[in-house]
């Protein structure tokens, strides 16, 4: 830490907000269960735009502590990317085998067309395609390959502008939490303004990740002066009100596109929730039943990765070992099973072995990260049609 400087909450761990890794199982756990099953629960994409909302927390804590560190823009973006490019380069490779199988086996993949949409795919600029031609919803993007993987656009987006407020942070020309705010005021003007429709563009969702850094600033010690309070509690009232009131007055959406005032709505309300349970904390995340949750968390970026290839083969599994007649519940039950054993080889493969490096290369100075990103790995969200 350069002289002078005054130490990040980061820096110390009192950024740690232990009940986001079993929320995240839970998430997780409720997308699978839609695609599986089919439980929508009334939410459908809302349930992504949590993890946004998680990602926003983590990587505005992660951005911190790079600061807090004098940390290059270029060295934290890359250490990002390299958490999440390694997983999804294998599910790539392992589409492909998916690919090699009769057609029935993979339902909803899709094939790119041309060269370039191959190079979108795996440089994840799939968005580009929707910029000059907006779509209903972002996994109707023609070119990605597997339409669950339309957040990652958005999530790489969100690191190339973090990347660029850590310079100028470290500049000393910005302050992260304007940073912040900023994004949140585009993205909710923008969603208010075209709440049916995708772009491809990050502000499609920055109230989300805004939203997420509202959670995480409200929550540290240099932060708990009444002021602060007052502008962040502010921010994400209106945010819900505002969200509640259209809902109350708008017409109908239309079947099957995004909603993106239903989806402010969740988001509103779940970081209202974070905010009141934060001081509870360690007592919540210490429970045991929370365990599984725990564990589902931690693999929810490969679980996201593999589980849309993977349908089909769990359905068939499930049937192979299960009697004649077996009840619905039951199909269900063994076909989760298959994909979270999946996405726990995925994870030990690639993003397991990440982190193990890392805490190799020093726990003197990469172990006193955001204790947020170590555990929750890639904030990354999951799928559309959820």
């Amino acid at each position: 830490m350069t002289p002078g400087r005054v130490p990040s909450p980061v820096a110390t761990g009192a950024d740690r907000f232990e009940l986001l890794l079993p929320l995240r199982g839970l998430i997780a756990l409720a997308i699978v269960l839609h695609h599986v099953a089919g439980l929508d629960m009334g939410l459908s994409q809302a349930r992504v735009v949590l993890f946004f909302l998680i990602s926003g927390y983590c990587v505005f804590s992660s951005a911190d502590w790079a600061i807090a560190r004098a940390e290059r823009a270029t060295t934290w973006i890359r250490r990002r990317i390299m958490r999440i490019w390694p997983a999804y380069a294998l599910a790539l490779v392992y589409l492909l085998c998916v690919f090699g199988l009769r057609d029935e086996a993979r339902p909803g993949l899709r094939m790119a067309q041309s060269a370039a949409g191959w190079i979108a795919n795996v440089l994840l600029v799939q968005w580009v395609w929707t910029v000059p031609s907006p779509v209903s919803a972002a996994c109707q993007n023609p070119v990605l390959l597997v339409p669950t993987h339309w957040t990652l656009g958005y999530e790489v987006q969100f690191y190339i502008l973090m990347a660029l407020g850590i310079a100028a942070a470290g500049m000393g020309r910005i302050r992260l939490g304007w940073f912040a705010l900023a994004l949140g005021c585009i993205g909710a003007c923008m969603n208010f303004a075209t709440p049916y429709s995708d772009r491809g563009i990050l502000f499609d969702y920055g109230i989300h990740f805004a939203l997420g850094a509202a959670v995480y600033y409200r929550g540290r010690p240099d932060g708990a002066h009444l002021g602060r309070r007052t502008l962040i509690d502010g921010a994400i009232g209106m945010t819900l009100l505002a969200s509640l009131a259209m809902l109350v007055f708008r017409e109908a959406p239309p079947r099957g596109g995004r909603d993106a005032i239903g989806e402010m709505a969740v988001s509103s309300a779940c970081a209202v929730g974070l905010v009141l349970v934060r001081r509870w904390d360690d007592r919540i995340a210490g429970c045991g039943v929370l365990w599984p949750l725990r564990a589902i968390g931690r693999i929810s970026y490969p679980l996201f990765l593999v589980h849309a290839i993977n349908m089909t083969m769990a359905r068939d599994l499930a049937l192979g070992i299960l009697p004649a007649g077996s009840p619905r519940w039951l199909l269900a039950s063994a076909a989760i099973g298959w994909h979270i054993a999946m996405a726990g080889a995925f994870w030990w493969v690639c993003e397991g072995s990440v982190l193990r490096h890392l805490r190799r290369a020093g726990s003197a100075v990469l172990g006193l990260q955001s204790s947020n990103e170590t555990d929750l790995g890639p904030s990354l969200p999951a799928t559309r049609s959820m």
